[in-house]
């Protein structure tokens, strides 16, 4: 079991590509009439009334936050603990290329909780 900091650390490594890939193959769709130039906005198929709130840049200082956010949201709607939704988002392909590792992130010492 992780912690909520962890995961949050774990969240501000997950790159805005993974997430709007993610979010793409998993039922949620763009509403480009809410885009704003701070964020995307995706709406969930099952549901329109649930919303996830793609932060614009990863240079945000609550970037990690809201992609947290983000994760517990799909978590919930999934039924599944937000630590396996970041698993999911981190092994996106990521802006450069590169696929992150959640799982040697969260071997790493004071990133698990035991």
């Amino acid at each position: 079991m992780t912690s909520p900091t962890t995961e949050v650390a774990l969240a501000r490594t997950i790159g805005l590509r993974a997430v709007h890939a993610y979010l793409s193959a998993n039922g949620w769709h763009r509403a480009d009439d809410l885009r704003r130039k701070t964020a995307d906005v995706y709406l969930c198929a099952e549901d329109e009334r649930e919303t996830a709130i793609v932060p614009a840049s990863e240079e945000y200082g609550d970037y990690g936050t809201r992609i947290y956010q983000i994760a517990e949201q799909i978590g919930r709607l999934q039924g599944r603990p937000t630590y396996l939704v970041l698993k999911d988002l981190s092994q996106e392909r990521s802006d450069r290329g590169e696929v992150a590792d959640a799982a040697s992130f969260l071997r790493r010492p004071g990133n698990r909780k035991r």
